[in-house]
């Protein structure tokens, strides 16, 4: 049931050297790249892709975010739920991007009756 899903806990717009991106748009892209990493590591894609949950640090930033998330998810829309904080766990960082991932074998049913 649960071999054919991800929970990607916080992914920020930080590259593997450790540098963050400059704007809101490099940060969204290298998040959504990190995500792409950890759900290649489960054979998932962003396509499987269930629902996401984006904290931004300025409203005027998720216009951008936007932007950058479509091009990222392209015609693929997961749930979502965008959150406005006041700050992340770094004063650098302006993005941050939680994912649950299924695949086409996961069975919601099984899952319901494990949660109850």
């Amino acid at each position: 049931m649960w071999e054919d899903s991800a929970i990607v806990a916080g992914q920020v717009g930080v590259r593997s050297d450790g540098t963050a991106g400059e704007s809101i748009g490099e940060q969204a892209r290298i998040a959504f790249e990190n995500i792409d990493r950890v759900l290649a590591e489960s054979t998932l894609k962003t396509d499987d892709i269930a629902s996401l949950r984006i904290y931004l640090t300025l409203h005027d930033h998720i216009e951008f975010f936007t932007e950058t998330a479509k091009s990222c998810l392209g015609e693929h829309r997961p749930a979502a739920t965008l959150l406005i904080v006041v700050t992340l766990a770094h004063p650098t960082l302006d993005v941050q991007i939680e994912v649950i991932a299924v695949g086409s074998t996961f069975s919601w049913h099984s899952a319901r009756l494990c949660i109850q």
